[in-house]
């Protein structure tokens, strides 16, 4: 009965995590799946930020720089470079890596934060995070070091560098170039969209 429940995937239903269910999702072989109406918000408020960059409507982070750049506008071809390159510009983290079960928890935490539907970005991002929880791979994310007064730029673009073959993964403690365990693993690398990048560091 045990093993059967440990089976089951768990069901995210966006902002309502609790304790027990992130003591489950520590697990190595944990799983979690989305509520299929979670999509709902997420196509809504994505289709949003397309139409934003269809209309070259300037908005921060999404077709302009960042920061003490955002007065310059990005072109819409330029729009996913943008992205990429605030997810490489914040991975400046150090140190040893977290453990495999707080890595855990900020991939989950930020499927959460995502699937609400309030970030703009797609529902293929969400499904490249949930694939990537339930590979069993783990982010190798530095534990000192970031960016902003959030505190948590550096290690989330850490995290979300992964999904584009930057970085380290980790499988059973064993790490490996993040290109090298995502082939291995059949997933395919990531392209991210306007205003993902922003999500996601």
């Amino acid at each position: 009965m045990g093993d059967e429940n440990k089976s089951k995937p768990l069901v995210l239903v966006p902002g309502c995590l609790t304790l027990a269910d992130l003591r489950y999702l520590a697990a190595p072989d944990a799983r979690l799946e989305l509520a299929p109406e979670s999509y709902r918000a997420v196509d809504k408020t994505s289709g949003l930020v397309r139409e934003i960059v269809a209309s070259g409507t300037r908005t921060y982070g999404v077709n302009t720089g960042v920061g003490t750049l955002s007065d310059r506008s990005i072109a819409s071809e330029d729009v996913a470079e943008l992205q990429r390159r605030l997810i490489l510009s914040n991975a400046a983290g150090t140190g040893p890596l977290l453990p495999d079960r707080v890595v855990r928890w900020m991939l989950a935490l930020k499927i959460n934060v995502l699937a609400t539907g309030v970030s703009g970005v797609r529902r293929e991002l969400i499904d490249a995070l949930v694939g990537l929880f339930n590979s069993g791979l783990v982010p190798g994310v530095p534990s000192k070091g970031s960016v902003g007064a959030s505190g948590d730029l550096a290690p989330l673009a850490h995290m979300a560098a992964t999904l584009i073959g930057e970085g380290e993964l980790r499988r059973n403690g064993i790490s490996e170039p993040a290109k090298a365990a995502l082939d291995a693993a059949g997933i395919p690398l990531f392209q991210f969209a306007a205003k993902e990048g922003l999500a996601m560091a």
